[in-house]
């Protein structure tokens, strides 16, 4: 399956998570921080995650793309490109 994110929608906490769990279908349980982030991203079994990047990234955006990058590594399943 192929997702794409608006890296608009992901540069503060409380928004990013909101907007990851619906997007990336998250479960019921998800945390909304960037440890529950991780753990269900490596439970995924096939996923491409494609960020369309903003103008301006912020540092809570740039933790995102640590944890993608990281859970990517972790998980063969899990395709992540910057748009």
């Amino acid at each position: 399956r192929e997702i794409i994110l608006e890296g608009n929608l992901l540069t503060e906490k409380e928004t990013a998570h909101e907007y990851l769990q619906k997007t990336l279908n998250l479960p019921q349980w998800y945390g909304k921080n960037l440890d529950a982030l991780y753990d269900c991203l490596t439970d995924f079994e096939e996923i491409e995650i494609k960020i369309k990047m903003p103008e301006q990234k912020t540092p809570y955006l740039e933790k995102i793309f640590c944890v993608l990058k990281v859970a990517s590594k972790q998980n063969d399943g899990i395709k992540v490109r910057i748009l």
